[in-house]
């Protein structure tokens, strides 16, 4: 399950940020799925483009504080 909570930035909808706790959550799950044969190959190469695209989003954001 996934929740996305959007707000208004400017004119622009933008995501909200997670919390630390809401990682820990993140971490939890992810240390339970992945201590056994639980995720098909498609399901686990799903989650890795997910996280990717949080990584490119991320530098690209750092990039334009520059």
């Amino acid at each position: 399950m996934m929740i996305v909570v959007r707000s208004m930035r400017g004119d622009n909808m933008a995501e909200e940020m997670v919390t630390m706790i809401d990682n820990r959550n993140l971490r939890a799950i992810i240390h339970d799925i992945t201590g056994g044969v639980f995720l098909t190959k498609a399901e686990y190469l799903q989650i890795c483009k997910i996280i990717e695209g949080a990584c490119d989003r991320s530098i690209r954001e750092e990039m334009a504080d520059l």
